[in-house]
């Protein structure tokens, strides 16, 4: 059991970290991917692109509560 929950923290770190990333690169690139338009700018869709950054940046939290968590258990 132990192995398992170490393997679903493991999962959980690296999708927090693929979401900093991706947080990231739409910050630095000043824009997001929106499903059916493609790739649009924050100038053009600011709402879409905040509302990205917000729920991505609560991946980020909560999956490294609860890799933490299950690390820990």
């Amino acid at each position: 059991m132990a192995l398992r929950n170490e393997l679903l923290a493991a999962i959980s770190a690296l999708v927090a970290i693929f979401c900093l990333f991706y947080i990231a690169y739409c910050v630095s690139q000043g824009g997001t991917h929106l499903r059916g338009k493609g790739w649009v700018t924050k100038e053009e869709h600011p709402k879409s692109y905040y509302f990205t950054l917000f729920w991505y940046f609560v991946l980020i939290i909560a999956g490294s509560i609860q890799a933490l968590r299950m690390f820990y258990a």
